[in-house]
């Protein structure tokens, strides 16, 4: 009986824990503007920052999956560092000065208005 309620208590424990590193990790998926190889490879890079777990920008389909510890990072900062980085998202549009520093072939078609 004493092992059963070891066991219990142990398997309750471990639950407890793994619920509380899962609540804290959270998964984004947005439109960010970019053209080529170059700009996933920006993209991602600019993401490679604390609490930023995974970051995948589809050249494809231009959507950016981002998850992140949301005690460490806000989805709104993510947003405005792809933006410092030369790309818009829903939420940011880059500056013109960061716009214009883009490589030729980076240099998406404009959508999102201030």
């Amino acid at each position: 009986m004493k092992t059963y309620t070891k066991l219990f208590f142990l398997s309750f424990f471990f639950f407890g824990i793994h619920s509380l590193a899962s609540a804290q990790s959270k998964e984004i998926k947005f439109l960010v503007n970019g053209n080529c190889s170059v700009c996933e490879n920006r993209i991602e890079k600019a993401l490679n920052v604390k609490g930023v777990e995974i970051a995948d920008w589809d050249l494809s389909t231009h959507i950016c999956t981002v998850k992140f510890n949301s005690n460490e990072i806000k989805e709104d900062n993510i947003h405005r560092i792809i933006a410092i980085a030369g790309h818009d998202t829903p939420k940011y549009k880059a500056e013109e000065i960061n716009y214009q520093a883009l490589k030729t072939c980076c240099k998406y078609k404009r959508i999102y208005t201030e």
